[in-house]
């Protein structure tokens, strides 16, 4: 794979970087990567927090890359001071800059690239060590990395937030790649063509992406009637929510009552009633997956493949709720 020496911001370029700005989730707009692409002149004004910020990364960016050393036992190796750059031999025009390669493989026997964070102490948008979410701009950032034929088999990101360090394990997503290589095409060639972009972020709807979650690539604003319609649904799961919860609770006690008995009953007005009742069901399934292993041919045979528009509402998902696995 190509390797060398690419000077950020000279023209005719866009790198892994600004690639968040093409989706509408990144620091910057489709505007910026315009500006900088066709050479534009651009004052970048960087606020005190986004200063604090970036001297915050330079200063910690060794010490998280030691860390993850220690605690992985992996090494990593910075290439020349950080400037050099991968891209692939038929999409020259995009590249990236990995923080840190692998010097040799993990210990599943995967060749890596180590991307270092080094976040303000409040920042949002990330799980737990481990888990798979991190913001939309960073996953696109890393997913990037093999969209520009970085020699790695998985990309791990380390991060220092506040005074702890987490470690994250990204694997390649075929769709999201895919879909970065399609933009990247379609916006240079736009920038060719002189085709000027907005110059607003445009926030275009992203789902939170996880490693295996498809990406959703394009979306539009909901409007007042989308929203008078989420938020109205929105209350109706909280309602269901609470009842599915007191229902639960209610179960229980009366398990406890019960004990082995396999019914309560009641005797009002002479009348003898069944108020609750022990059930044991036993069912069947077919196991499409075993007949899929065994049988293949057959499976592909009597597959049937139908489509249906439906609408799934995304709601709020509290951390506990995260942990008891109820998103």
């Amino acid at each position: 794979m190509p390797k060398g020496i690419k000077k950020i911001g000279v023209l005719g370029f866009m790198s892994c970087s600004e690639l968040p700005n093409l989706y509408g989730c990144g620091y910057g707009t489709k505007y910026d990567v315009y500006a900088r692409y066709k050479g534009i002149p651009a004052e970048k004004v960087f606020s005190d927090e986004a200063k604090k910020s970036l001297e915050f990364g330079q200063r910690f960016e060794d010490a998280v890359a030691q860390f993850f050393m220690y605690k992985t036992g992996l090494k990593v190796t910075k290439e020349g001071n950080g400037e050099m750059a991968y891209w692939k031999k038929e999409r020259p025009f995009f590249f990236c800059h990995p923080d840190r390669i692998g010097n040799k493989r993990d210990s599943k026997g995967r060749r890596f690239a180590l991307e270092i964070k080094c976040v303000r102490p409040n920042s949002d948008g990330w799980g737990e060590d481990g888990s798979s979410e991190i913001p939309d701009n960073y996953y696109l950032q890393v997913q990037g990395y093999f969209a520009c034929g970085v020699p790695c088999d998985v990309v791990y990101v380390a991060c220092m937030r506040g005074n702890r360090v987490y470690i994250y394990e990204i694997l390649p997503d075929n769709d999201v790649i895919a879909d970065i290589i399609r933009r990247v095409d379609a916006f240079k060639d736009e920038c060719d063509h002189g085709i000027v972009p907005s110059s607003e972020n445009y926030k275009e709807s992203v789902t939170k992406l996880k490693r295996s979650v498809r990406l959703e690539a394009e979306g539009m604003p909901a409007g007042d009637a989308g929203r008078a319609l989420w938020a109205e649904a929105l209350e109706n799961h909280k309602v269901y929510k609470e009842a599915e919860a007191k229902e639960d609770e209610l179960k229980a006690k009366l398990v406890d009552i019960m004990g082995t008995c396999p019914s309560l009953i009641t005797s009002d007005d002479g009348k003898i009633s069944i108020i609750a009742k022990l059930t044991t069901t036993h069912k069947k399934k077919f196991d499409t997956d075993a007949l899929k292993s065994d049988f293949p041919d057959i499976y592909e045979k009597y597959m049937k493949e139908t489509v249906t528009d439906s609408v799934k509402f995304s709601f709020p998902v509290t951390k506990k709720e995260k942990r008891n696995g109820n998103e």
